[in-house]
Order: C-alpha cells, then structure tokens, then sequence
C-alpha cells in the first residue's frame, strides 16, 4: 500500500509539473526591447511594453534604408495574443512617404519571430509615386526574421 501510493504521488506531481509547465508565461519579454536585420538589411526593432488580458502593447521600429535617405517605420500596437502568436498592421502617412505593411508576431524561446506577409513604402511625388521596400517580392525565407532580446526597459 506504501509503495502504491507512493506511486500515485509521483504520478500526480509529474502531472502538476507537467501541466504548469504548458502555461504560456511571458514575463521574460515584457518590457524589452528586440532586435535583428530586416530584409533589406535595416534594423528592426520591437519593444514588448504590456500584456494585459491577451492584448498585447508594443512597437514596432523599422528603419529602411542607409543615410540622409532613411526612413524610420513606427507604430504603437495593441494587439490581441493568441497561443503567442499575434496579427498586426504597421502603417503611417508623412509627408513625403506612406508605408503599409502587415504580418505577423511570434514569442517563442525568448525569442520574437516576425513573418512580414505584405506591405511596402511608397515614396510620394508630384511626378507619380515609387514603391519600395516590397515584401510581396522577397523569397519566403527572407519574409521570416528573428529578433533577440537587447534592451531591459523595465
């Protein structure tokens, strides 16, 4: 009898152990910041500000290009978090530039992934506009970035 329950006590605390061990925590992102190469070899950043009843806070920092000529994509997001994963579009008009881009988040082994699924910038002119930056041309692989934690801006 001692040994069988025993061995009911080691089965439900693998048990226990196990079933806390599938609970999303996402405690080693919030308030940092994450970074990596864009497509086109610009530095993204995200910085995971709060999560708060599945909707996650962040934002999104992209600068496109090198020099005088670079454009910085930003926004401020609230999305919804599902299974770590979220939805998200990053848009913004300026005076001289529009830009649209849509994709996807991804928090996973400390880590974010972003799949950008379509978008570009739209340089603006009185002559016609100029797309640029298009994901819709990128190879699949290339649409797919990782990004690893940097900054603690808790």
């Amino acid at each position: 009898m001692k040994k069988y329950l025993v061995g009911l006590l080691v089965v439900v605390f693998c048990f226990v152990l196990v079933g806390c061990g599938k609970k999303d925590d996402y405690k080693d992102y919030l308030g940092y910041q994450f970074s990596g190469k864009d497509p086109w070899g610009g530095e993204l950043a995200i910085t995971i500000r709060t999560l708060e009843n599945d909707k996650l806070t962040w934002t999104y920092t992209d600068v496109l290009g090198s020099g005088e000529s670079s454009v910085t994509v930003y926004n401020e997001l609230a999305t919804e978090l599902k299974d770590g994963t979220t939805s998200f579009t990053v848009k913004g008009d300026e005076t001289d530039y529009s830009f649209n881009y849509t994709g996807t988040l991804t928090l996973k082994d400390g880590k974010l992934t972003v799949k950008l699924t379509d978008g570009a910038l739209e340089e603006k002119s009185t002559e016609g506009g100029a797309a640029s930056y298009q994901v819709g041309p990128l190879e699949d692989t290339a649409k797919t970035i990782t990004l690893t934690k940097v900054v603690d801006n808790s």
